[in-house]
């Protein structure tokens, strides 16, 4: 159990309170703008985005929903099989889900390709990457929410409006604690010392989206970068880039970290028996439900929670209706199905792990570690950024070749 059991409940209202950097970017081109007449009909006819209603009549809903077949999902994670296992099928017999576990990146390409084409077989996708969710998606008019009406009190507006939120996570560090009792660095600069040289393993920022997007984030708050670089280094960082931001990724590249394709790949960070493990970057912090897990043979890590200047990024993931979705009212009651209950139970238990926080806030419940009862793990003086969309968006090109001139 957590020290801190309040923590997700306080992380959700202070992300709130604080504007949400991760969505403001898009709230301000996509509310209030024209819909081709197309798109608000369909909306309309289906009660959809802007036109959602005030009260559903479930039993209606599963009516209109038994007539219409199998609701096809796009999405990032596995964990949706599981969830509709939990009952799913009991509640609703005749209700078939075809989950497609594809990854956030390609779930969004399919989408576009197939929407170009002028092909709707999509209902409903499940995956992150904000940015390009609403820097794409919602102005082309591709996606739109459908947030039960029982659920808008607790679900703040900015987490259904113009996207909903499933659920929100973190990234972090993880040191292998097998080797180490102690975290070994407390700043992401220390990665870039001589010790550290070949010690590094990361996600390709190259081809994963959440990477990148940390990336671009040292570049967003490079004035922060820059006064920890002085602090640990007890000197002003020399510029050779055009920020302190910048200046990170250059030298850490220059140490020779190891890149791979799949976040699971980090794993062998923390198994047992290694005198010198790596430092494992751009992890879901919700990557500690590995201790204890069996299948992945006795890893043992931790999330470095005290590193400066920040421990790293939160971010949602989204679960909304693909436009003229041909099983509208099955998707809606899939929908409600995954935003669970009070207690993060039902539809959202698989996620309901430490690392996730649900996108209602009525959940003030921690989760426990499914594994390790005992492990304790407090969040309490936890410093994360939040993600900017609209300034990771701007910036996701330029970054990005930045770091194709700089990784070997």
């Amino acid at each position: 159990m957590f020290r801190n059991r309040t923590f997700f409940v306080t992380l959700l209202a202070t992300v709130f309170l604080m504007g949400i950097y991760f969505l403001i970017g898009a709230l301000s081109g996509a509310q209030g703008k024209e819909l081709p007449t197309d798109v608000e009909k369909w909306l309309k006819e289906n009660k959809i985005g802007p036109f959602q209603e005030d009260k559903v009549d479930y039993g209606a809903l599963y009516q209109a929903a038994k007539k219409e077949g199998k609701v096809v999902v796009y999405s990032s994670t596995s964990r949706g099989p599981k969830s509709f296992a939990l009952g799913f099928h009991e509640k609703y017999p005749g209700i078939e889900v075809e989950w497609n576990t594809i990854g956030t990146g390609e779930s969004i390409k399919r989408l576009m390709t197939e929407q170009k084409a002028g092909i709707y077989n999509l209902d409903l996708i499940n995956a992150s990457d904000p940015p390009g969710q609403y820097n794409i998606l919602v102005p082309a008019n591709m996606i739109f929410p459908w947030a039960p009406p029982e659920l808008r009190e607790v679900i703040p507006r900015e987490w259904r409006d113009p996207l909903l939120v499933h659920r929100l996570t973190g990234t972090a560090v993880f040191y292998n604690t097998h080797a180490l009792k102690e975290p070994p660095i407390d700043s992401w600069w220390d990665m870039t010392k001589p010790e550290w040289k070949g010690r590094l393993v990361a996600s390709d920022p190259r081809t994963y989206v959440l990477a990148l997007n940390q990336f671009i984030t040292f570049v967003l708050n490079a004035d922060e970068m820059a006064k920890d670089y002085k602090r640990v280094f007890g000197k002003s960082i020399k510029l050779t880039t055009p920020n302190a931001g910048y200046e990170w990724i250059k030298m850490f590249f220059a140490n020779e970290p190891k890149m791979v394709k799949k976040q699971f790949e980090l794993r062998f960070a923390g198994k047992p028996g290694q005198e010198k493990p790596p430092l494992a970057l751009n992890m879901t912090i919700s990557r500690v439900t590995d201790v204890g897990n069996p299948k992945y043979g006795g890893i043992k890590w931790a999330p470095i929670v005290n590193l400066k200047p920040r421990v790293g990024i939160v971010y949602p993931t989204l679960m909304n209706i693909a436009y003229k979705a041909p099983h509208p009212n099955a998707t809606k009651l899939v929908i409600r199905w995954l935003m669970g209950d009070e207690k993060g139970g039902g539809g959202f238990a698989p996620w309901f792990v430490p690392g996730y926080a649900p996108a209602r806030t009525d959940v003030t419940v921690a989760p426990p570690h499914p594994f390790v009862p005992e492990l304790t793990w407090s969040f309490k003086d936890i410093n994360f950024w939040y993600l900017d969309s609209k300034g990771v968006w701007k910036k996701k090109t330029k970054v990005l070749d930045f770091i194709y001139r700089h990784l070997k």
